[in-house]
């Protein structure tokens, strides 16, 4: 019965992307908006890979904008409650790394600091 409910509440499923061979799009995180998320996309070109943000509103579909090459799931962080500016967290060879980043243009900005090791 519950997930009925939940089936119902939910609405339908809408494809995002189309398989090609050699891609993956991996470990989504959704930002505050319910919007736009992150996700890692490994593919064997090396200008497209890496952590991505995306919409699920965009016409384009996922490939959205690339944020970093690195190949790390990331996390937002905000600067408070309700905030869209805050930081993005990821990994750089093996350091917890931190950077400016404002969820509602999905810009980076400043430069990435080291957290922990």
């Amino acid at each position: 019965m519950r997930s009925n409910a939940w089936q119902q509440q939910a609405g339908a499923c809408t494809e995002l992307t189309k398989a090609e061979p050699g891609v993956a799009y991996q470990i989504p995180v959704f930002l505050p908006d319910g919007d736009h998320f992150l996700y890692v996309l490994e593919t064997p070109d090396e200008a497209r890979q890496g952590l991505n943000a995306a919409s699920l509103t965009d016409p384009n579909g996922p490939n959205g904008r690339r944020l970093t090459a690195d190949q790390s799931s990331g996390a937002f962080v905000p600067d408070g409650p309700g905030s869209n500016r805050g930081r993005l967290l990821f990994i750089r060879e093996q350091t917890l790394m931190a950077q400016p980043f404002d969820a509602a243009s999905l810009q980076l900005s400043g430069d990435p600091v080291a957290v922990a090791e």
